[in-house]
């Protein structure tokens, strides 16, 4: 006879090890299959309930009966399928949906607007959570058309959700007020909010919406000290909304090889500082996607930008309140480009010195004092398009060895010149108005101005030599 042999018990330990991570691979799958489903199958069920409420209302009007609420307690609907939820459906005269309230012992959808039902809507009937899409009111259950209880319920509180999301698809669904460790129960007890990587911002019904940020190993930080949030930035793209106007009272400083955009979001800030309100080693983008308007107001001084330092504006106003020193809104050693924007102080734009190059797009800039753009002394360039400038003095005065570009707009010197071009650089003004109340065109050295005929000089005056009327400017 042959022997035969069973398993060991190594062996049969070994398969049920092998069954046993086999499962636990499964098993997340298995369940979020399982919550798809239901979930699936609420929303179903919901759109059921909605579609059946309407046609309940166009057969009552039929009937010449005037209802507009229906609900699971006193006013029910004929379902096709024999469901459980609880609900309250509320329409307008004219059959349109003003409200939804549905809730089973596991979801829940509240909605003042029922066209698009999606499984986003759902949330936890049995937690204070606020659902997805809207927040809940204040109250217990569900209510009848007739203000009596459907179902009691744990109370429900206000409260913020946090919807990060990650290429586009749910990373995080974080209840504010229970998962932040600085706690928000309101968007007025912080002034800033920040993330990294790509947050795009909308409000829709008391929540913040924070799209596409990708989690470093935390959520965003809330504050009401922008000087600490400068001071705290990592390696990343990071992006800075305002939530409420700010009143500085330390100087800002973006440090080198930290990127920072700060969106103004309609809001405002305001600084008394002796020094410059911000100070940018690094690269800096401020701006404002809000269709209200942005100001930083400052006494001293509101950018420093550091030689090779980037900075960009975009549909800011910046405005320095000094009335008597020699102190510019925006100080320029860097690359700076100016789009949209509106900037005014003693200098509007100042030093330029250095290797400074500067961009300005459809955009005005004031020199109340002083000049409206002043260059220093260095290898400094820049170009200007469709833009106002107006100084005091001058609408521009350059001292650099190198090339300004001056594509279109309207330049005023009110006291001096329009255009004063004081060393061995050159200035090419393709179009635009010109006016200057000594000199339109002003060139006091063995610099070069460039001019076409589409150059309308106002007061027709022009002083020194080296000032040409051609047509072999390259005006792009």
């Amino acid at each position: 006879m042959k022997n035969r042999k069973g398993f060991t018990l190594v062996e049969l330990l070994a398969v049920i090890a092998i069954l046993a991570i086999l499962v636990l691979i499964a098993l997340p799958n298995i369940l979020n299959l399982y919550r798809n489903a239901r979930e699936n199958t609420f929303v179903e069920e919901t759109q059921n309930i909605i579609r059946t409420a309407q046609q309940q209302y166009i057969q009552d009007s039929i009937n010449n009966k005037s209802v507009t609420c229906y609900d699971s307690k006193t006013n029910s609907l004929d379902l096709d399928s024999k469901s459980s939820l609880k609900y309250k459906v509320e329409l307008s005269q004219n059959g349109k949906i003003i409200s939804i309230q549905i809730m089973d012992n596991n979801y829940q959808i509240i909605k003042t607007n029922a066209s698009d039902i999606k499984r986003d809507d759902i949330g936890n009937s049995k937690s204070n959570k606020t659902i997805k899409s809207e927040t809940r009111q204040e109250g217990v259950g569900l209510t009848a058309c007739d203000g009596s209880t459907i179902e009691e319920g744990e109370e429900v509180k206000e409260t913020k959700k946090l919807i990060i999301k990650k290429d586009n698809e749910e990373y995080k669904n974080i209840d504010l007020e229970e998962n932040i460790t600085t706690t928000i129960e309101k968007e007025e007890d912080y002034n800033i909010i920040t993330c990294n990587n790509g947050i795009e911002v909308s409000e829709e019904n008391e929540q913040i919406k924070l799209d596409n940020i990708l989690v470093n190993n935390s959520v965003c930080n809330f504050s009401n000290d922008l000087s600490d949030i400068a001071n705290n930035l990592d390696d990343t793209e990071n992006k800075i909304l305002l939530l409420n106007d700010i009143n500085l009272e330390k100087q800002v400083v973006i440090n080198t090889g930290k990127t920072a955009i700060i969106d103004m979001n309609g809001k405002s800030i305001s600084s008394i500082l002796s020094v410059t309100t911000i100070s940018n080693k690094s690269n800096l983008t401020i701006k404002n996607s809000s269709d209200s308007e942005s100001t930083i107001t400052a006494l001293y001084g509101i950018i420093n930008n550091i030689e090779n330092s980037i900075l960009n504006l975009d549909n800011v106003k910046l405005i320095c309140t000094e009335t008597e020193k020699t102190v510019s809104t925006i100080y320029n050693r860097g690359k700076l480009t100016i789009k949209n924007s509106y900037i005014e102080g003693p200098y509007g734009i100042g030093y330029n010195d250095l290797n400074a190059t500067f961009n300005i797009y459809d955009s005005e800039i004031i020199g109340t004092v002083f000049n409206g753009i002043n260059l220093n002394t260095g290898s400094s360039s820049g170009n200007i398009y469709t833009s106002t400038i107006t100084g005091k003095t001058n609408a521009i005065e350059s001292w650099t060895t190198e090339i300004i570009n001056i594509y279109s707009g309207t330049f005023v010197g009110e006291t001096g010149k329009g255009i004063n071009n004081v060393s061995t650089g050159t200035i090419n003004i393709c179009s635009g108005e010109i006016s200057g109340a000594t000199s339109d065109l002003n060139n006091s050295s063995t610099g070069i101005i460039n001019y076409t005929s589409k150059v309308t000089l106002k007061n027709s005056t022009k002083n020194g030599t080296n000032i040409n009327l051609t047509e072999d400017l390259v005006c792009e």
